[in-house]
């Protein structure tokens, strides 16, 4: 939610001789940049998620291992948390006897349960409407490639229901609970009464 920060930083490198040919060792100075990459102050990074590549001419790739260009780029999405919620965060799971390994983002850990390896593979769109916060994310090649979040989410709907018809957001939340309906195939022109 609004804890997140979202970034996406751009690396480049120069490839420098007569014949330049991305290496192995290109790849891996990009990465290194990349993992080095800090947070704002105020912040915990919690993912670095590299990219497509890009060449000279701006031509994405997965892999540029071969190609012929004297510039490589790499994209990037540094995904980080306010530090003082982190901080909070570890000190309430230690006040259980617990310890924090790690936190996942959230559109990472949906699509290990809800989507299949050939889906990210391909590419899929993974949309989830949460109370305060849409995100949106892209999987290609089984990886997480973009991701963003739209600040307009399952709270704001019910509150435009709401002021639409004139009823309270608990009315409209017991509306949406038993008639919305996203599926074209199951929709209905059947008439609700309200309060």
């Amino acid at each position: 939610g609004h804890a997140l920060s979202i970034r996406r930083p751009a690396f480049q490198i120069k490839i420098k001789s007569k014949n330049p040919v991305v290496e192995k060792k290109h790849i891996h100075t990009l990465q290194k940049i990349i993992f080095q990459t800090k947070a704002p102050a105020g912040e915990q990074v919690l993912h670095h998620v590299p990219g497509f590549f890009e060449d000279q001419q701006n031509e994405l790739m997965p892999d540029p291992l071969g190609v012929r260009t004297g510039l490589l780029s790499q994209n990037c999405l540094v995904i980080s948390m306010q530090r003082s919620r982190y901080l909070f965060l570890e000190k309430a799971l230690k006040s259980f006897s617990l310890d924090m390994r790690g936190i996942l983002y959230a559109p990472v850990a949906t699509a290990q349960i809800m989507l299949t390896k050939e889906e990210m593979n391909h590419g899929v769109l993974l949309v989830e409407i949460g109370s305060e916060v849409t995100s949106v994310n892209l999987f290609k090649n089984g990886r997480l490639i973009l991701s963003d979040q739209i600040y307009v989410a399952g709270r704001h709907i019910e509150a435009d229901i709401a002021y639409a018809l004139k009823i309270t957001t608990s009315t409209a939340r017991e509306l949406l609970f038993k008639y919305a309906q996203i599926m074209p195939d199951k929709l209905t022109n059947q008439k609700i009464e309200v309060d």
